[in-house]
């Protein structure tokens, strides 16, 4: 009698993956959600048209789906960029008083955080971290802050730093910017259901670079 197909421990999926993991280290969750390596893996991005670029995307997922930061300005040698998010967010506040949130893609743009700061009366209960998609492969300290400009999210100001990688590198660890849902603006179709559309602001990324990367930075946006 033919015995019925076993799982290996390797192949059981954890569905809830993204409800169980708090403040995750982005590659071991992206291998947990079982995204194909030659999604996530950076060697592939080498291979690509953004080989050489100053502004890279993390892996090939975001290559193909996230919207390249947009350009705001340069101003003497201050860049700021402005990331948009690339698929919807659903919001609910349910009775019992559970936020509900969700997006959809496979590879979700933003986790859970167990980092918890003062609540903004204008926002949801409940702190989350996106990943920040696209970076920049220099040697420079970047500011992510909130844009001048509406937004249905609300992100904590925080600095960071890039330093060039190399092609050795398996995986690009992305940054992380926590972030709120607010509770009112043009996203929230009633006082209690919100639906955030594509391409809505997220953060600036603000940097300060000398000439040459400033050069490189120009040539970016020119060629994409």
């Amino acid at each position: 009698m033919e015995q019925p197909l076993m799982l290996h421990e390797e192949d059981k999926h954890d569905f809830n993956v993204w409800y169980n993991t708090y403040d995750p280290v982005f590659s071991e969750i992206s291998k947990k959600s079982r995204l194909p390596e030659k999604w996530i893996r950076y060697e592939y991005v080498l291979k690509g048209k953004y080989s050489d670029s100053v502004i890279k995307p993390i892996n090939k997922y975001v290559e193909a789906l996230y919207p390249k930061p947009r350009l705001i300005s340069i101003i003497g040698n201050t860049v700021t960029l402005r990331q948009e998010n690339h698929a919807e967010f659903f919001l609910l506040q349910k009775k019992s008083g559970e936020f509900f949130n969700l997006d959809r893609p496979w590879m979700r743009q933003y986790y859970r955080t167990k980092n918890v700061y003062d609540r903004d009366s204008g926002c949801f209960l409940g702190f989350f971290k996106f990943y920040v998609p696209w970076f920049i492969d220099e040697d420079v300290e970047v500011r992510y802050v909130r844009p001048n400009t509406d937004s249905p999210f609300l992100i904590q100001e925080s600095s960071n730093h890039y330093k060039k990688t190399n092609k050795t590198e398996i995986y690009v660890e992305p940054h992380f910017v926590d972030f709120s849902f607010k509770n009112s603006g043009s996203h929230m179709v009633s006082k209690v259901f919100g639906k955030i559309k594509r391409n809505q602001p997220m953060f600036d990324i603000v940097f300060e670079a000398d000439d040459i990367i400033i050069q490189r930075v120009r040539n970016f946006y020119e060629q994409y």
